[in-house]
C-alpha cells in the first residue's frame, strides 16, 4: 500500500517566519519613512521593492524587530535584507547570504550587526555663509536610508542651490529628501543676498524651448558669464564660461529633467529644463 502524497497532489509547505532585530542601528533609520525588505531563493532574488507584497517585513508593534511569513516547501533557502528599494541598502555587501533548511515549521531571528556593514554613515551638512541661513538634517545613517535635509535663509537671502564637492549640483529646492550612498556625504547649502534671482523675467533671461529635444537656446539681455548643466542627480554634463548674450547647445541626452544654472551681470539663474 503506498501511503506517499497521491501524483498531483499540491506539495507540502511549512511556515517559515523571519523576524530580522535592528535595535542596534536604531538610531541610524527612521522605520516611520524607510522600508525593510527580504528577498531570496524563495523569491527567485527579486530586486528589493519589486514584489512589496511578499517582501516588506512587518514592523512589530513600536519596536525595532521586523518580520514576514512565507510557506515553503522541504529545501534550502538563501536570504538577505535590505534597506528600502533597490540593492543598495543590504545589511552588508557581497555574499555570504544568510542560509536555512525547511524540514518543518520554523522562526528564523537574525540580527542587523554583522561586522564591516555600512551603518552609521555621515552625512555633514555646511552653508556657504554662515550669516546666510541655516541647515538641518545631518546626522548618521544606514546605507539607502532615507535622508530628509532643509535650509531655510535669513531674512534678505535667497536659497539657490545644495551641492556636492563645491560644484555638484544635487537639487534646487530647499527641502531635499534623498537615499543616503554608500559612503559618508558633505551637503553644501547656497544662499545669495539679493543677487539670486528667481524669475529670469526680472533680467530678460530665457531658456527655450523647454520642453526641448534636441537643441536650446539661452538669451540673457546682459552677459552671460557661466553655464552649468547638470542632471536630477548632480552628474555634470556642461560646464562651460561665456562672453556673450545668446549660447545655442545641440545635444542628444536622455529624456528627464535637467537643471541650469546662469550666472549673468545681472545675478544667478537657476532652473530646471525638460528634454524630452
Amino acid at each position: 500500500m503506498n501511503c506517499g502524497a497521491a501524483q498531483g497532489d499540491d506539495p507540502e509547505t511549512f511556515e517559515v517566519t523571519f523576524n530580522i532585530m535592528m535595535d542596534e542601528v536604531s538610531q541610524y533609520f527612521n522605520p516611520d519613512i524607510d522600508v525593510v525588505y527580504i528577498t531570496g531563493s524563495m523569491l527567485n532574488w527579486a530586486v528589493p521593492g519589486e514584489e512589496p507584497e511578499l517582501q516588506t517585513m512587518h514592523r512589530v508593534g513600536d519596536s525595532f524587530t521586523f518580520t514576514q511569513t512565507f510557506n515553503l516547501e522541504v529545501g534550502e533557502y538563501e536570504y538577505k535584507y535590505f534597506l528600502n528599494e533597490g540593492w543598495s541598502g543590504g545589511i552588508w555587501y557581497g555574499e555570504p547570504n544568510f542560509t536555512i533548511t525547511v524540514v518543518q515549521d520554523m522562526n528564523v531571528d537574525d540580527i542587523w550587526n554583522i561586522p564591516g556593514q555600512q551603518w552609521g554613515l555621515s552625512l555633514i551638512l555646511l552653508a556657504n555663509s554662515e550669516n546666510a541661513g541655516t541647515v538641518t538634517g545631518e546626522g548618521s545613517f544606514l546605507s539607502n536610508a532615507i535622508a530628509h535635509i532643509s535650509a531655510t535663509p535669513f531674512e534678505g537671502f535667497d536659497f539657490v542651490k545644495w551641492t556636492r564637492n563645491d560644484d555638484e549640483v544635487v537639487s534646487t529646492d530647499a527641502d531635499y529628501q534623498f537615499n543616503m550612498p554608500n559612503s559618508n556625504l558633505t551637503l553644501t547649502a547656497h544662499f545669495d543676498n539679493g543677487n539670486y534671482v528667481n524669475k529670469p523675467e526680472e533680467f530678460q533671461l530665457k531658456v527655450f524651448p523647454n520642453p526641448s529635444q534636441n537643441y536650446l537656446i539661452i538669451k540673457s539681455a546682459s552677459i552671460i558669464s557661466n553655464i552649468s548643466i547638470s542632471d536630477i542627480g548632480g552628474k555634470v554634463f556642461l560646464a562651460q564660461c561665456l562672453n556673450n548674450n545668446e549660447f545655442r547647445l545641440d545635444h542628444n541626452w536622455n529624456p528627464g529633467v535637467y537643471i541650469f544654472t546662469i550666472e549673468t551681470a545681472n545675478g544667478v539663474f537657476v532652473t530646471k529644463l525638460l528634454i524630452q
